[in-house]
């Protein structure tokens, strides 16, 4: 019993792996970005919690079809067994490169936590031992240099063989449960009804504002291999921490109350000013041991981006990242890469514009993800781009074309009476009854109502005749002999039989008419439903310039709402593959897309350059890997060695070339 325990348990405990570092983020949400969302927005954070769970939800039924139809459409790779460059590949590099950013912000925002945490212990000792100064805005040490050397550290454990592990889940859950109950009984006993005062009317750009700090505590899920374990996960992922952060929020806002805060530790300075002096050393404490256990959880994704990023498989970045350790079996220079970029942002890079790039990283992920899902579910298969072009036709046309032609040629008897062009015999006859039995029985082909009857031309001679007399003599008799079996009582059981094995072989199949049948995916829908993609593209943009400024927003709204239902319209109309369980799939692509668009509105207006700076670089890597570690490096470096080759052979002299024509000994080196 305690062994099928221990099992359950670790079932349920593994619904957490798969990447997503569900642990990491509801701490950094619980400890820093809740209560600053609280602070700067109000009580305008709940509704927003609301906003993005439902975002979520969404993003994770578009990742859930977008791995079908990953599954159905594999991607299209190099005879080397590189991923082949095009729209799909870089749509997936880029959601791979914005995730590897997100996380890495995060490291640095987690190292941030615990200097400012160290410092406001110390009292401010360690900012002036390690040569860090306070900026008046955010009240944080800089340059971090304690914070370059808490990434340095966690960066050498994992290179000295450090892994990891569901006991440093498990145990950063307990440490958040025993964070929230404390929290949630000592805002519950200093709650105050009078200062629940609710700004109303609320904007959705309010909204928006306040959701789009938060939005990095949410993870998309990543989908199964059956649907109940997907409904587990996202209770488990999505709706649990929706009631948490939203509770959160409200307990912080309503303890605020003029309240200044560090905006690194929000929750200790929060706590301090309303409690007595011992509690710090306890916050302090549970704030550490769950930032260091969030980097246990953040540091292997990078790492596991970056080695995959340098796999065959995609060839991006230089193959020395998969190098791994003989000792310790880990990939050293990976390792070492992330951390050294984690660490320069921790060093110089102000928290806020940190944390706006944390946010700002994973929407901008999400809606890449759903920008390559309105295009991938209308690219055929392999098959159906073959089947494409195929005409089914009924068998035995080469005949009817034969006898078109015949009849195409005898048009020049028109004069002559049909009844004299067409004599009917016994054998035209049977031939016709017969026809029409097997146009009966073919009952599965699309063309047998319309095929006209065949007729057998029967020539007037008295050959022909002959032939039709003792054909006919012949059925005669056949009748007769039949006649005569059928007057004996004894053979009843052998026309059961012949019935019941003619009901056997004869199968009525109600076929479905070809009108109702879907339509197959092509790719000329494929192209429309790009264009549809890229002009809700554009709509969204106009959308955001509207929520933004006050003096656009009608002509932008007048542009942008009909642009988006143009679009949405374009793409969601065009044939594409039926994978989706729920009845919003074909809406589900447009509007994660456009709810992560206005999400990351609010950041962008803040932190534009700094989005707009690693993005852009994600884009020139994936540009340029093709020049430096891919096919066409080594196809330029074939021609220009061949060039060199006949350059060489040009510039020779005729009596060296005469030389060369004529090859006495050639010598193999062993």
């Amino acid at each position: 019993m305690q062994s099928e325990r221990e099992n359950s348990a670790m079932s349920k405990l593994s619904l957490l792996g798969g990447g997503e570092a569900c642990g990491a983020r509801w701490t950094l949400g619980a400890l820093l970005l809740a209560p600053l969302a609280a602070a700067n927005s109000s009580y305008c954070a709940v509704p927003a919690v609301l906003l993005l769970f439902a975002f979520i939800t969404l993003a994770t039924f578009t990742g859930r079809d977008l791995k079908k139809l990953s599954d159905l459409l594999p991607p299209s790779r190099t005879a080397r067994g590189r991923r082949e460059r095009n729209l799909r590949s870089f749509a997936e590099f880029m959601v791979m490169w914005m995730t590897f950013l997100s996380h890495l912000v995060a490291v640095a925002v987690c190292a941030r936590i615990l200097s400012a945490t160290a410092d406001h212990v110390t009292g401010g000792r360690t900012r002036r031992w390690l040569f860090g100064y306070e900026t008046r805005a955010l009240g944080e040490p800089w340059p971090d240099v304690l914070g370059v050397t808490v990434v340095m550290v966690v960066c050498a454990m994992f290179m000295c063989g450090l892994e990891e592990s569901m006991m440093f889940t498990f145990m950063l859950l307990v440490v958040l449960y025993i964070f929230s109950q404390c929290f949630a009984i000592f805002g519950l006993i200093n709650l105050d009804i009078e200062n629940i005062k609710i700004p109303i009317p609320i904007t959705l750009y309010e909204i928006f504002a306040a959701g789009a700090p938060i939005s990095y505590a949410f993870c998309v899920v990543s989908p199964p291999k059956d649907n109940e374990t997907l409904k587990k996960k996202m209770i488990l992922m999505i709706v649990l921490p929706t009631v948490v952060l939203s509770s959160l929020c409200f307990l912080y806002t309503n303890m605020l109350k003029g309240t200044s805060i560090d905006a690194a530790l929000p929750v200790t300075t929060l706590l301090e000013a309303r409690t007595a002096e011992w509690v710090y050393p306890v916050l302090a404490a549970i704030t550490v041991a769950g930032i260091c256990l969030a980097l246990t959880e953040l540091c292997p994704i990078l790492f596991n981006i970056l080695v995959a990023l340098a796999s065959p498989e995609w060839k991006v970045l230089t193959r020395s990242m998969t190098y791994e350790s003989t000792t310790t079996g880990s990939p050293v220079l990976a390792v070492f890469t992330a951390g050294s970029l984690a660490a320069i942002l921790a060093f110089a890079c102000p928290l806020s514009h940190m944390i706006t790039l944390m946010n700002g990283s994973h929407l901008l992920s999400i809606s890449i993800q759903a920008f390559n899902y309105i295009i991938l579910r209308c690219v055929p298969t392999a098959e159906q781009m073959e089947a494409g072009d195929v005409e089914y036709k009924r068998l035995g046309n080469e005949s009817k074309r034969a006898k078109s032609s015949e009849k195409k040629a005898k048009r020049g008897l028109w004069f002559i009476p049909s009844a004299l062009r067409h004599t009917k015999t016994l054998e035209s006859i049977k031939s016709k009854v017969t026809k029409e039995t097997e146009d009966r029985e073919c009952l599965l082909l699309d063309e047998y109502a319309n095929c006209p009857t065949e007729e057998i031309e029967v020539t007037s001679g008295s050959s022909g005749t002959r032939a039709g007399l003792a054909q006919e003599e012949d059925v005669q008799s056949d009748i007769d002999v039949s006649e005569a079996e059928l007057s004996s009582g004894d053979d009843s059981t052998d026309i059961d039989a012949v019935v019941k094995e003619y009901r056997d072989r004869i199968q009525v199949v109600t076929a479905i008419p070809v009108a109702s049948l879907p339509t197959p995916p092509c790719m000329r829908g494929a192209r429309w439903s790009a264009v549809g993609a890229f002009v809700q593209i554009f709509a969204n943009a106009c959308i955001a310039v509207a929520f933004c400024n006050e003096t656009l927003r009608v002509p932008m709204f007048s542009t942008g709402i009909p642009l988006w239902l143009c679009g949405t319209f374009i793409s969601t109309w065009q044939p594409a593959h039926d994978i989706g369980l729920n009845r919003l799939q074909k809406m589900q692509g447009p509007l994660t897309l456009t709810i992560s668009a206005l999400l990351l509105t609010p950041l962008l207006v803040s932190s534009w350059p700094a989005i707009i700076l690693f993005a852009g670089a994600g884009v020139v890597i994936y540009a340029r890997c093709e020049r430096w570690c891919g096919d066409l490096a080594v196809q330029q470096a074939r021609s220009t060695i061949e060039k060199r080759k006949l350059r060489h052979v040009a510039s020779a002299t005729p009596l060296t070339s005469a030389r060369l024509t004529h090859i006495d000994t050639v010598y193999i080196a062993r």
